[in-house]
């Protein structure tokens, strides 16, 4: 599979180095050229330095041939439009992004962007633990 996941701080890095080891092909994305640091010694994937929201950094990346696009920034706004410019221009049939807040939810949703909500993951997570 070909995945691109915009953004490479905790999660992102922690994604792509998982895919990674599962022999995907992985992309990654990110305006600081030190985030790529997280990435593992071993990481078999690419790396792109720009800004997730231009269209030229996401043709760099090959976006027209992703399986998957994944936004996991830490803006939310980022995360929207990145996902948006995935699916609509490069009509990339699985689309996730996180967002941490209502309005972002509510316009992923409207582009049938799959949506991680931290919060909601976090409270389903500690309600496991506990009960």
């Amino acid at each position: 599979m070909y995945v691109i996941i915009a953004g490479c701080g905790a999660v992102g890095s922690q994604l792509a180095n998982t895919l990674a080891k599962a022999m995907h092909n992985i992309v990654v994305i990110d305006e600081d050229n030190k985030s790529f640091e997280q990435l593992e010694p071993g990481f078999n994937g690419r790396t792109v330095h720009g800004n997730t929201i231009d269209v030229d950094v996401q043709k760099k990346a090959a976006m027209a041939k992703a399986d998957v696009f994944i936004a996991v920034t830490q803006n939310d706004n980022a995360n929207l439009m990145a996902a948006q410019i995935a699916k609509k221009i490069f009509s990339v049939e699985l689309v996730i992004a996180r967002a941490s807040g209502e309005h972002a939810q509510l316009i992923l949703a409207r582009h049938d962007i799959e949506i991680i909500f931290p919060v909601t993951l976090q409270i389903q997570k500690i309600m496991e633990v506990i009960s």
